[in-house]
């Protein structure tokens, strides 16, 4: 995994060459697969704090995640599990 918990906040690996936004899509995916999210994610700014990144990093991971079919994001309310 590409991630390890730190007390419900998640350390990112770095000695892989990857874009950062592409490592949190992936655990993100990875957590969905495991159900650990309801019928939505959380919200960006909660995501960013868990992971140590921005919210620009978790937002390109979260429309990665849509690309793949993963979510959808409905603006003024959240990005939901397909």
């Amino acid at each position: 995994m590409s991630a390890t918990d730190c007390g419900g906040r998640f350390r990112l690996r770095t000695d892989r060459p990857e874009y950062l936004w592409r490592r949190v899509a992936d655990h993100l995916a990875a957590r969905i697969d495991r159900g650990e999210f309801g019928p939505r994610l959380p919200n960006r700014g909660h995501l960013a704090r868990d992971y140590g990144v921005s919210v620009a990093t978790v937002d390109r991971a979260v429309r990665l995640l849509t690309e793949r079919g993963t979510t959808r994001t409905l603006p003024g309310k959240g990005t939901y599990l397909r």
